[in-house]
């Protein structure tokens, strides 16, 4: 009985981690969705379209009056200026970089753009000197009304007081790590030098007219001016793509782990019930009756497990957007409301219901398949059996995968991800084969150089159903687990290798004028070096079609991108580079023509000349390369970065850049930070793969201490005859040792070697996503993880070893 409930209860656990998962596919794409767009539309209230200045050539450039934007055939509400004044300030954490807007406040204000939690008595929105600070950097740094900050700008030395303190939420949602001041316009404006001019303008246009046309007419009647929609859902659901492609990865694992994990318990249950099943039977009970009785019972397990991962799903679901989304906390600061219904949850349960029906169905109609006769004389039903037709499956399955991951040249996900399912279905059915096969090569080992009980071992490693179940669940859950943990390590070893491809120690972003404007820089105690960096991603269009893609001036190896044509030396003006994957995934190979162009400038043509490695710059590869000459020519003169190496310690340096470039805008961090900041990114997402990780090693070893357990009853009546027939005790306890060890191993040999071909097939599932990691198989690395799981299993089979001594030999062994 004890496990009997065993099994129902590692059955229900499954079923509440795939029913959950399955629950989070269908409800968190949605949930983000809205939440993205609270998120925008709380931070910009009633605006909605943002305008700027197309072709910059220089800060300076950025500026214009409102006065020269043509509105005439657009239905406008409302207009609200922007300027922007860089600086830094002398903080509790040293000196910290800013950014002073200028806004109409009383117009802010009014459309709830800002809400002030605090302000001082006689609060004037066009005050000079006064600024209105977030709650968040408040408490960050201990200010309060009418205390003072001392700022570097343009204009010089700046002391600001605090004058209003704002909510965590309108435009401070936009408020990362750079600290955001709000003033007066004409106060900023005195600033930056630019005295009324504005670098945008948020419009609030009429609802009647539509975004597309509204859109397309400001660009017919501005060229000089380009805008962008504020709440863009068509934007925001391609964002979000990406992130339902990595859920239903995950599902996938998780549903092909629970199939087989739950299909090998149904067979236990089955087995076990085979007497009482053969009773019904004998008193006049039908096959269909039987089946539809058992059937039932593995439908209420569907139900019972449905429930709790549900529950499970609706807890998880903040949790899982936090990792996946890109907003962090922000919203906690809104009251967006759980899009929760009903209708997910009937599906989700409704799937868990028929899944695990589909499980049970070939366990149950097969041992009904039985006479009355055959079950009442085979009550134990334990011998493992080798179906020769089903090995040659797996054979045919294993062969279908090879070549469809050979000609998946294109990444389609649907073959890539079948790929992998056909890898996981055709080990599972070749398994006994390879299983009786090493058990005769041990057997013929043991019976010349070992004793009695390993060669009994070696013959039991074929012979029971039961090993053959423990072997099976191992390598199907540690083969998933081996997988994931060799991407997550990959992932890991991408970033370290990205801090050795840097030429500094310090990076500087946000420039806007040329590198040789920066070179007074050389002049800063502690800096060694300057190397300019040049790319772009703004609006680059590719065959007159707009692509996320990025276009890179260099003539040597440098950010993490690697020639591996051996050509960026020598590339001539009409000649390109491009990632060995993003190329051919885009149908883009050596010798096709590309028409490039980026915003504001002439388009021109190049021909691919040969392949780059960008894997380690980023995981998405869209990376083209092309001379400097032709870069600075045909794309920008001002670089995207200036890498600086130095002398000394970096946050000192830091420091003294800080205050050199107080006020032009220019972002100044050290290398670490900036890895720093972008594995925080997906450190989260490697805490939810983790976490699957863990799930996974749960149900592995519960399901083989259950399986233990079960071997160990059924096997009762063997080790008994053995007993009387002059085994020792100990002898019988150093079988079993032996034979559970032989298990474990077996497991985990065929787990290393399968997680390892699994983890190049998810590679693949990768690419077809989007995401180009390439998964290094660091066998150190699996070997460990293996063997950290083979002393686990070892640990957990303890309470079938224990149970030999007080095994009563009479008792088992008197009904025979």
């Amino acid at each position: 009985m004890a496990a009997n409930r065993l099994i129902s209860l590692l059955i229900v656990i499954a079923l509440t981690l795939s029913t959950a998962m399955i629950y989070l596919n269908m409800t968190v794409k949605d949930q983000m969705l809205l939440q993205y767009k609270s998120i925008l539309q709380g931070t910009y209230q009633d605006f909605n379209y943002y305008v700027y200045k197309s072709n910059v050539s220089s800060e300076q450039d950025r500026y214009f009056s409102v006065n020269e934007l043509n509105l005439s055939n657009l239905k406008v509400k409302n207009l609200l200026g922007l300027t922007k004044a860089p600086g830094a300030g002398q903080l509790k954490e040293g000196v910290t970089p800013l950014n002073i807007y200028g806004m109409d406040l009383s117009l802010v204000l009014e459309n709830k753009l800002l809400v002030l939690k605090e302000r001082k008595a006689g609060f004037d929105p066009a005050a000079k000197q006064q600024v209105i600070i977030s709650q968040r950097a408040a408490e960050k740094y201990g200010f309060h009304i009418n205390d003072t900050l001392q700022v570097s700008t343009l204009a010089g030395e700046q002391k600001l007081i605090v004058g209003g303190i704002a909510e965590n939420k309108g435009l401070y949602l936009k408020e990362n790590n750079k600290l955001m001041l709000f003033s007066s316009p004409q106060y900023v404006g005195y600033l930056n030098g630019m005295g009324d001019k504005v670098s945008g303008v948020y419009v609030q246009k009429d609802l009647a007219m539509a975004p597309e046309h509204f859109d397309t007419q400001f660009r017919a009647d501005n060229p000089a001016f380009t805008g962008d929609m504020l709440a863009n859902e068509a934007a925001i659901k391609a964002e979000l793509e990406k992130t339902n492609q990595l859920l239903f990865i995950v599902l996938l694992a998780v549903i092909l782990m629970v199939f087989y994990l739950n299909a090998s318990n149904t067979r236990i249950i089955v087995a076990k019930r085979m007497p009482e099943i053969a009773t019904f039977r004998s008193i006049g009970a039908t096959r269909f009756r039987m089946n539809l009785i058992l059937l039932a019972e593995h439908a209420l397990y569907g139900l019972f497990g449905g429930i709790i991962g549900v529950i499970a799903g609706v807890l998880l679901k903040e949790p899982v957007m936090s990792a996946l989304g890109s907003y962090g906390g922000k919203a906690s600061y809104l009251n967006i409301p759980d899009k929760f219904e009903i209708r997910y949850v009937v599906y989700s349960l409704a799937l868990t219901v028929i899944f695990q029906i589909l499980v049970s169905m070939y366990g149950i109609l097969s041992a009904s398949r039985q006479s009355i006769r055959a079950i009442m004389l085979d009550t134990v039903y334990a011998k493992a059996r080798v179906s020769r037709p089903r090995s040659l499956c797996g054979l045919v399955l294993w062969g279908c995968s090879i070549l469809l991951y050979i000609v998946n040249t294109e990444y389609s996900l649907l073959l890539a991800g079948l790929v992998f399912i056909l890898l996981l279905t055709g080990t599972i059915c070749m398994l006994p084969w390879l299983i009786r096969g090493l058990s005769r090569i041990l057997s013929r080992i043991t019976r010349l150089r070992a004793g009695a009980s390993n060669h009994l071992c070696s013959k039991n490693l074929a012979g029971s159903k039961t090993i053959h179940s423990s072997i099976t669940l191992v390598t199907v859950t540690l083969s998933i687990m081996l997988t994931i943990y060799l991407t997550t390590l990959s992932i890991n070893q991408v970033f370290a290798r990205v801090g050795e491809s840097f030429e500094g120690d310090i990076q500087l972003t946000g420039l806007s004028e040329r590198a040789e404007m920066y070179s007074r820089l050389e002049l800063v105690e502690g800096v060694q070096s300057l190397q300019p960096v040049y790319y772009s991603f703004n609006n680059i269009t590719v065959n007159h079609q707009a692509m996320n893609i990025g276009i890179f001036g260099m003539d040597h190896e440098m950010l993490g991108i690697k020639d591996t044509s051996d050509k960026m030396s020598g590339l001539s003006a009409g000649e390109a580079l491009i990632d060995k994957y993003y190329g051919p995934r885009n149908q883009l190979d050596i010798g096709d023509r590309l028409t490039l162009r980026s915003a504001g400038k002439e388009a021109f043509t190049v021909k691919i000349a040969g392949y780059v490695d960008a894997g380690e710059f980023t995981s998405s590869r869209n990376v083209v390369v092309i001379s400097p000459e032709q870069y600075l020519q045909k794309v920008s003169r001002i670089p995207a970065t200036i890498e600086i190496g130095i002398t000394g310690k970096p946050e000192q340096v830091k420091d003294q850049l800080i205050r050199t470039l107080a006020g032009t805008g220019v972002n100044v961090q050290t290398v670490k930070e900036f890895l720093d900041g972008n594995k925080s990114e997906i450190d989260s997402l490697l805490s939810l793969i983790n976490l699957i990780i863990g799930l996974s090693a749960l149900i592995a070893f519960t399901g083989v201490l259950i399986n233990q357990l079960i071997g160990f009853l059924q096997r009762k009546k063997e080790y008994a005859v053995l007993y009387s027939l002059g085994m020792s005790r100990s002898q019988l306890k150093r079988m079993v040792v032996i034979e559970l060890a032989g298990t474990f191993v077996t497991g985990c040999l065929f787990a290393g070697g399968l997680g390892l071909v699994l983890a190049k097939a998810l590679e693949q599932i990768l690419f077809c996503i989007g995401e180009y990691v390439s998964i290094s198989l660091d066998v150190a690395a699996a070997c460990t993880l293996l063997g950290g799981m083979f002393l686990l299993l070892m640990m957990a089979s303890a309470l079938s070893i224990r149970r030999i001594p007080s095994l009563n030999v009479v008792q088992e062994l008197k009904y025979e």
